[in-house]
């Protein structure tokens, strides 16, 4: 993991971006990118940035990778938060850009 990565990450995650054909985007991701995370089963959503190493930038309908997840308002989302908990990452309400698992949890 970069720098960043370890530095902004409040937690890492297993991550597999959905292909355009399945309803996710059709273009690449790079590190820093926000959007919305909803955990399973709960409905709510809070924003995050996704931080990586490689590649440059995560490409749709890959395999899963190893990434950390920023939350903009981690005191929130952290204490209802454990591993092996899954979520899906959106764009607005209309792209569902990926699903993910945690891994590990960063105590700061």
């Amino acid at each position: 993991m970069t720098d960043s990565a370890l530095i902004y990450s409040d937690f890492f995650a297993d991550l597999c971006l959905r292909k355009s054909s399945e309803g996710g985007k059709s273009l690449s991701l790079k590190s820093g990118y926000g959007c919305m995370l909803r955990l399973k089963p709960a409905k709510d959503n809070w924003e995050c940035r996704l931080f990586f190493e490689h590649p440059a930038a995560l490409n749709p309908g890959g395999e899963y990778v190893h990434i950390g997840v920023g939350l903009l308002s981690p005191d929130i989302v952290m204490p209802g938060l454990y591993v092996g908990q899954e979520f899906e990452l959106w764009e607005g309400q209309i792209i569902k850009v990926a699903d993910g698992k945690v891994v590990e949890l960063c105590y700061k």
